[in-house]
């Protein structure tokens, strides 16, 4: 939700989580994937076309409870509030559940066996930003996390409940600011406490957008904004705010420099990194995996693409949405992080995702023995 409270953000370029600037390939050893099986999909169903059209993107896709959850929405347009839609395999239908007070979903995530949506915009006033759990009685909102006008994730360390938010701060004199805050609950979202503030600065926006336990501590990544955008390296290199449950330490995660946004996954006792960052020529951004072992510098994952467009970890595997230089996608799989078989998609679906593809505009999920693939006009189609 926008209001005019904040001037300064609305001159600001609004910055969604996949990196929005035109995408150039990753650091890897050849832009051709190679030839592989081709999939057979089945269009499983548009249960969107009811909407208008910015609100038809799909953001993500989470099995749950046999069930397909599907988030979607654009919050820099604002389509909200969102209806929580999903299909139920069972039954082989759509179906809608509920209706959040957010522009957008953007995030499903499943903290202490509970299936959760972060509120990534609400519609509401800037006081407090939101948090939806699903309980055996359908879903409960916890409006509750403090000056949270955004609240990208949640993730559960050490018997509390942390999220990732943009905060919205006023002091004493009526200044305000916009900084990235990581906030605990000891009690599963009802009530929330201040864990870490990034630097106060008037000219810049800083958001916490991922948070992710792994090796006995949490890792948090952030990033900013200026109003040329977004800003690369924005805490002096250091990649992630670390937590060993006594104190919060910024780290150097990745050698490279001119980072951006990174997203991380857990596979195989590994932290994988996601990391978009500035070409050293400057022109568009480098979409580019690591794999970090919790002590040494992170390593290059290669893979044989012109860039990545989404990342699962699941099942013990790795799978990755990639794309070459010849304008084919396919899905990656490994479970080793060196050995990789590529999935090749239909045409069809390489169509849905030319107009916006340097985004992507696909979205992957897997279960059941079956790949889930979101498009950007709101279809869902079905691994056979």
């Amino acid at each position: 939700m926008k209001t005019n409270s904040m001037k300064f953000l609305l001159a600001l370029a609004i910055c969604t989580l996949s990196c929005s600037i035109a995408v150039d390939k990753p650091i890897i050893t050849t832009r051709t994937i190679p030839d592989g099986n081709a999939l057979k999909c089945v269009l499983l169903g548009a249960p969107l076309t009811s909407y208008r059209d910015a609100a038809q993107t799909i953001n993500t896709l989470k099995v749950f409870n046999n069930k397909l959850y599907i988030g979607y929405g654009d919050w820099t347009v604002n389509t909200g509030p969102t209806d929580v839609i999903y299909y139920d395999f069972a039954k082989k239908e759509f179906i809608k559940e509920f209706t959040v007070q957010e522009e957008a979903i953007t995030n499903y995530r499943v903290i202490d066996n509970k299936l959760a949506i972060t509120g990534t915009d609400s519609t509401e006033s800037w006081d407090f930003g939101n948090i939806y759990v699903l309980t055996e009685t359908g879903w409960v909102k916890h409006r509750s996390v403090t000056n949270g006008i955004h609240v990208f994730d949640i993730a559960s360390f050490n018997g509390k409940w942390y999220t990732a938010t943009g905060n919205h701060l006023v002091d004493k004199d009526g200044k305000e600011t916009a900084p990235g805050a990581i906030l605990s609950s000891p009690d599963e979202g009802k009530t929330w406490n201040y864990e870490y503030i990034t630097q106060l600065q008037s000219n810049l926006v800083t958001r916490i957008n991922a948070l992710m336990p792994f090796d006995g501590r949490l890792y948090a990544f952030s990033w900013s904004q200026s109003s040329q955008g977004m800003v690369a390296d924005h805490n002096k290199g250091l990649d992630a705010i670390v937590y060993n449950g006594r104190s919060w330490v910024w780290a150097d995660l990745i050698p490279a420099n001119r980072m951006i946004l990174i997203n991380p996954f857990i596979f195989k006792n590994r932290l994988i990194l996601f990391a978009c960052s500035v070409r050293n020529d400057g022109a568009g951004a480098a979409k580019t995996l690591y794999s970090y072992n919790g002590t040494g510098p992170a390593e290059i994952v290669p893979v044989k693409c012109r860039t990545i467009g989404d990342v699962l970890a699941k099942e013990d595997k790795l799978f990755l949405l990639v794309i070459d230089e010849n304008n084919r996608i396919a899905i990656a799989e490994t479970n080793d992080l060196a050995n990789w078989t590529y999935h090749l998609l239909p045409f069809e679906i390489r169509q849905l995702s030319e107009r916006n593809i340097f985004e992507f505009g696909l979205k992957l999920e897997y279960g059941n023995g079956h790949f889930y693939i979101g498009t950007s006009d709101g279809r869902i189609f079905e691994t056979e």
